[in-house]
């Protein structure tokens, strides 16, 4: 019972960690907290792409507190963590790197989080522009909103299919 409660406990700290950016169990500061997050200011006059960026450091953050805590749960030792906070702020590739145990980086565990698009299609398209790909050539994990995956997924079997066929 014990064990259950401190596996539990260590997952939703993750959360804690995220909002509030301490970890004082791991002595660790996050570069940016959901709370600092909340607190920035928005330029009138780039308010929308301060404001995506915004929910971008957002979803960077809560995607790290998630993984953490389904790692704990699960057992597994591997821990997620944001590349901002291993010094490499804005890394051009890479949002978040896998680390083991012993902090050491995990080859090939790079993920770059994309919110682009309006829809699956404008999303799937973005993704295969050129723009995109130095991602590619990163054997960079590409993470897309949840909602957009399956439309994402049903497109680009769509577009395989007319290849298929030419």
């Amino acid at each position: 019972m014990s064990q259950t409660v401190n596996i539990y406990g260590s997952a939703v700290k993750e959360h804690y960690v995220s909002y509030g950016g301490i970890d004082n169990e791991a002595g660790k500061v996050l570069t940016k907290s959901l709370k600092d997050i909340a607190k920035s200011k928005v330029n009138p006059n780039f308010k929308d792409q301060n404001i995506k960026q915004q929910a971008g450091f957002s979803a960077e953050n809560k995607y790290t507190a998630r993984q953490n805590a389904e790692n704990i749960i699960n057992g597994k030792t591997n821990r997620t963590i944001r590349t901002d906070d291993l010094g490499r702020v804005n890394d051009p590739l890479f949002d978040h790197v896998e680390i083991d145990s012993s902090g050491n980086i995990i080859a090939d565990s790079g993920l770059q989080m994309k919110f682009v698009g309006s829809d699956a299609k404008s999303a799937l398209s973005k993704l295969e522009s050129k723009e995109y790909q130095k991602y590619i050539d990163a054997n960079a994990k590409l993470s897309v909103p949840s909602d957009f995956y399956n439309g994402i997924k049903e497109e680009a079997q769509k577009k395989i299919k007319i290849l298929q066929n030419n």
